[in-house]
């Protein structure tokens, strides 16, 4: 018997649904999808929560009608500026003073998500590394039993403004739909990463409609995400604009690569470089696997040139896996999400769950 799974992508501009049917073997295939218009969004935070709600519901039922079935669970994606990546690091003395234990590891936990705001949401929670006796660990290595008397670690927060977390909430909780798990969406970028480059380090350049996410990743781990507020909306209308063309011409125009490669993205490549330049001024050595660029509707090859001359980085091509299948990637974090994602279920918790976990 086979199984539909719905996956749902919020933007400040658009809500993008996609339903994949799994059969009884396991295997994937496309259903359904459709990208509708979002408002009551502004910036990527909810500002009219009675027009966002309505609108929400008339194009969930759109949706429900397309596809001839009620969504009665779904995963969410979250790509917008409302999100956070938050690097942040603690120190704790070990509790016998001689070797690290459990109970110090679950208490630089505490410490970490005690120095969460009131007014925003854990979506994700790792660690990156540990600092013992001068020596770094990864994440992944075994640190307990170590003699030292202290433990210093640097962790990854995702967070969410818990004013749409709430809202979303309350949505999906009045319709009796089950919430699976909310993800931050350039997070999904982890899931498909070939394991050499994930471990050496890589750059993901993730372009959507109005927003870029940058994503630092290494030994495995997605270490910081910045956020540019452009998109791609923004070229075409750079471009509609420069050549007094409506927007939906300099669409299609925007297709052929010698249109494309005449836009004038210097501004929006020099954005990027400093963000990696603040991030580390020699960054250009912790990319060896190069950048890996995708998002909506964006041709990879289109960015060759511009990365190698701003940004002087290689493009990495073998990581479009996006490609078997379909040409287009304007559902790139849906997919990866699902037909890419990692056996391990990451479970939906909010901060209230995990303090429970944690016991503090």
């Amino acid at each position: 018997m086979s199984i539909n799974k719905h996956i749902l992508e919020i933007n400040t501009d658009n809500l993008k649904f996609l339903t994949i049917k799994i059969d009884e073997n396991g295997k994937k295939n496309i259903f359904a999808k459709n990208t509708y218009k979002n408002y009551g969004m502004k910036d990527g935070y909810i500002s009219n929560k009675e027009l966002f709600i309505d609108n929400f519901k008339k194009e969930l039922k759109k949706y429900e009608d397309k596809i001839k079935n009620k969504v009665d669970s779904i995963e969410i994606l979250i790509n917008s500026p409302a999100n956070k990546f938050i690097s942040q690091k603690a120190v704790q003395n070990t509790i016998n003073q001689k070797i690290i234990s459990d109970i110090d590891i679950e208490q630089l936990k505490s410490k970490i998500l005690n120095s969460v705001p009131e007014n925003w949401e854990v979506l994700d929670f790792y660690p990156i590394k540990y600092l013992v006796n001068d020596y770094e660990y990864y994440s992944d290595s075994n640190i307990l039993n170590l003699e030292s008397k202290k433990i210093e670690a640097q962790f990854a927060l995702i967070l969410a403004n818990k004013n749409n977390i709430q809202i979303l909430e309350n949505i999906f909780g009045e319709l009796k739909i089950e919430i699976e798990s909310i993800i931050f969406a350039p997070s999904t970028i982890i899931n498909y990463l070939p394991e050499k480059n994930k471990n050496i380090g890589i750059l993901s350049i993730n372009i959507n409609d109005n927003i870029t996410s940058l994503s630092i990743i290494e030994n495995d781990k997605i270490i910081n995400i910045f956020q540019i507020k452009t998109g791609y909306t923004d070229f075409i209308k750079q471009y509609s604009i420069k050549n007094k063309i409506p927007f939906s011409t300099a669409e299609k125009e925007l297709n052929d690569k010698n249109n494309f490669i005449n836009l004038d993205l210097s501004e929006y490549f020099q954005n990027i470089k400093k963000k990696l330049e603040k991030f580390n001024k020699n960054y250009h050595i912790l990319f060896p696997s190069g950048v890996f660029i995708y998002g909506d509707n964006i041709k990879i090859d289109f960015f060759e040139d511009k990365i190698k001359n701003i940004l002087s980085l290689p493009l990495n091509k073998e990581l479009d896996k996006i490609r078997v299948i379909e040409k287009k990637h304007d559902y790139t974090n849906l997919y990866s999400q699902i037909f890419f994602k990692k056996n391990k279920k990451k479970e939906y918790s909010l901060i209230d769950k995990i303090k429970k976990i944690f016991k503090f």
